[in-house]
């Protein structure tokens, strides 16, 4: 029974389960928490992408600017991305996709990235020295991105002088940095430079180099000032633009052209030097180089200065150490005397006035009027002195008032400094009055002259002050005493035409009785003029003969310019320098020197050039002109040079004319030594014959 009960109960139970339906399988399904995710920052961000999912699953995307952390998987995740750097001038969209594949589900998340606005640094030209001080020479390193530069080009190879692939730049004119760049900028231009991608570089200590930037040019305008330096402290300055004060190019530049390399010196010391460089392709290539001192600015490139363009050089001052504005008597062509020794074949006497027709020997003529109670005027000639035949004019009754006038046509132009010479004879018992002595562009408004040489008055100060009294006075002697007055006077204006006269007036009685005084057939004028090669930093030695005034034997036998003051004793006729010049035979003359050996040796010899240290060339230059004898022959001296010492004549001696040509002007004479030093003597003149007196002046002798 109880066995009957269970198996109906177990019935029971089977027919109560096989009546319910069976249990239904789930559906596969892949969801996204979220199908837009728009929060994404433009400096590059992360999100979360949140699947829900009962399959397997893929992620794909469409932009290469997303990265995920896992692409594929099963059932639920929480999937990590991140977006890179935005671009920075716009948003940007992109699509990720998940795909279930085998139940072909898929479903869309939508990114929305902000664009990029980065934080742009700043950097000066010093930061990018500094990193680049800190390398090894020839390493680089990537600069800073999102970094930027503002500068201003220095360097001017949009002229053509500047250096070769860069173009040297600055931000404060005190650190510089050579741009590595094809394009060509102009000096001053202004430059935006992105430093993204860019490298700095160490050339060499303080030579550092940028490259791999964008740059761009910009408006506007950036000053500064270069920095100033001597001129021995170029070399330290690589790749900066500097003003080198204080210089001026080396002797051997002087009105040299700007092309290859100058050589500079300081004016300070000569000793100190640098090159300033110029390309054949400057747009101021060819020009002269200045021989002024004063500043130059450029940029140090390999240790050679170079200017950017013409403006960089300011050599505008005064050329330190060269030849300082000298100026030197020189005789004018303007002879006032009759054309032969002992004839005055161009005289004409009528009354009082003594009329001269131009003759040879640059006699320009004019007139002489003896005024003021004069009589008995006439020609005549006497053995002087050291008997040379003299012309001259008698003229009597020399009382107060009496006055001799010279008129003069002007023929040269004549201005500044110049000094009229006339010549007297006084006669044997004759005790002359005191005279006046002045001077007139027109014969009617006088004017006094600067200071009087005459009979006795052998000084400067005594002339200045003769000149100041405006008077002189003639000795009283036993014997006919030749001699001459000459004034200085100052010409305001050029004067080149008209006539120019001069007066000289008795102030008192003769106390002879004859009363006479005799005129030397015999006046010139001479005048100052600027020699600028007789000094400077390239002169070795020099002589210009300035402080001789005094001489022998006046009108006859003397060349045109070089007349003597005075005959008789106590006459300074020996040349004496203070600085080693000598001469073997010698006169004084107004300001040059008479060699005046009539047979044997006749030489100018230099000083020992001490100024050489080394062995150098040398170029010598004179003025030369030719004695002239009382009957007019012209003494050709065969003029020669020699060299004691070291040294060896390098060309022969040219002359600008024949010693014999043109006897009445002054002419020049070059030559060049090699190999001189410090024992060199140079000699000029002739040696061991006759006729052989020459005239000399203004010798310099440079290296």
């Amino acid at each position: 029974m109880r066995r009957n009960i269970f198996y109906a109960l177990l019935l029971c139970a089977c027919c109560l389960f096989a009546c319910k339906p069976a249990i239904e399988q789930e559906l596969p399904y892949l969801e996204v928490e979220t199908e837009m995710i728009n929060t994404l920052t433009g400096d590059g961000d992360q999100f979360n992408l949140v699947i829900r999912s009962n399959v397997s699953w893929e992620l794909s995307c469409d932009a290469d600017w997303v990265i995920l952390e896992q692409t594929s998987g099963t059932g639920d995740a929480v999937v990590v991305g991140a977006v890179k750097r935005g671009v920075q001038d716009s948003d940007r969209n992109c699509s990720i996709f998940v795909e279930a594949k085998e139940c072909s589900l898929r479903c869309e998340v939508r990114l929305q990235q902000g664009k990029f606005e980065p934080v742009i640094y700043t950097l000066t030209i010093a930061d990018i020295v500094k990193v680049a001080s800190l390398l090894e020479d020839g390493a680089s390193e990537e600069m800073v991105e999102f970094s930027e530069v503002n500068a201003q080009v220095a360097s001017d190879n949009a002229a053509g002088n500047g250096p070769e692939g860069y173009v040297v730049i600055t931000d404060d004119g005190k650190n510089f940095i050579r741009l590595v760049t094809d394009e060509t900028y102009a000096a001053g231009s202004m430059l935006h430079i992105d430093m993204s991608g860019a490298k700095a570089t160490r050339i060499s200590s303080g030579n550092y180099a940028l490259s791999g930037a964008a740059v761009t040019a910009t408006e506007g305008v950036y000053a500064y000032s270069p920095a100033q330096i001597d001129p021995d402290a170029v070399a330290s300055f690589e790749n900066q633009l500097v003003t080198v004060v204080g210089t001026q190019c080396h002797d051997d530049f002087v009105n040299a052209k700007w092309s290859g390399e100058v050589k500079m010196v300081s004016v300070k010391d000569t000793s100190v030097t640098f090159t300033a460089k110029v390309k054949p392709a400057a747009g101021f290539a060819g020009e002269t180089v200045p021989d002024n001192s004063g500043n130059i600015t450029g940029i140090v490139v390999n240790g050679c200065l170079q200017p950017r363009n013409l403006a960089d050089i300011a050599l505008t001052e005064a050329r330190v150490g060269a030849a300082e504005e000298v100026k030197t008597w020189a005789p004018i062509p303007m002879l006032f005397k009759s054309s032969a020794a002992s004839v005055a074949d161009n005289l004409t006497i009528n009354g009082t006035e003594v009329t001269f027709s131009a003759a040879q020997d640059y006699s320009v003529g004019g007139k002489i009027t003896f005024g003021g109670g004069l009589t008995t005027v006439k020609f005549g000639s006497a053995v002087m002195g050291s008997g040379y035949a003299n012309t001259y004019i008698t003229s009597v009754n020399w009382k107060k008032g009496a006055f001799v006038l010279v008129e003069m046509p002007v023929t040269h132009e004549i201005s500044g400094d110049a000094e009229f010479y006339m010549h007297f004879t006084c006669g044997k018992v004759n005790v002359m009055p005191k005279f006046s002595f002045e001077w007139s562009l027109d014969g009617n408004n006088w004017n006094k002259m600067n200071a009087i040489y005459s009979y006795g008055t052998l000084t400067r100060a005594a002339a200045e002050a003769a000149g100041q009294k405006n008077e002189f006075s003639v000795p009283t002697v036993t014997t006919y005493q030749q001699g001459t007055i000459s004034g200085e006077f100052t010409l305001e204006n050029p004067v080149s035409s008209g006539n120019i006269y001069f007066k000289v007036t008795a102030l008192g009685d003769c106390t002879s009785a004859t009363q006479t005084l005799r005129m030397n057939v015999g006046t010139y004028l001479s005048m100052k003029t600027v020699d600028n090669d007789l000094s400077g930093a390239s002169v070795l030695a020099s002589e210009n003969f300035e402080n001789c005034r005094w001489g022998a034997n006046p009108v006859q036998g003397a060349f045109v310019g070089s007349f003597a003051m005075i005959i008789g004793t106590n006459v300074p006729t020996t040349y004496a320098s203070s600085t080693g010049w000598t001469a073997t035979t010698s006169m004084v003359r107004k300001g040059c020197l008479l060699i005046s050996a009539t047979s044997g040796d006749n030489w100018f010899i230099s000083p020992a050039l001490s100024m050489l240290t080394a062995p150098t060339d040398v170029t010598v230059t004179f003025k030369f002109a030719p004695y002239v004898q009382a009957a007019g022959v012209i003494e050709e001296c065969p003029l020669s040079v020699k060299i004691t010492g070291a040294g060896a004549l390098q060309d022969e001696l040219v002359l600008s004319k024949p010693i014999g040509e043109d006897p009445y002007n002054w002419h020049t004479g070059t030559f060049q030594v090699s190999g001189a030093n410090a024992d060199t003597q140079i000699y000029i003149g002739a040696e061991n014959t006759s006729n052989q007196r020459f005239y000399i002046d203004d010798v310099v002798i440079k290296r």
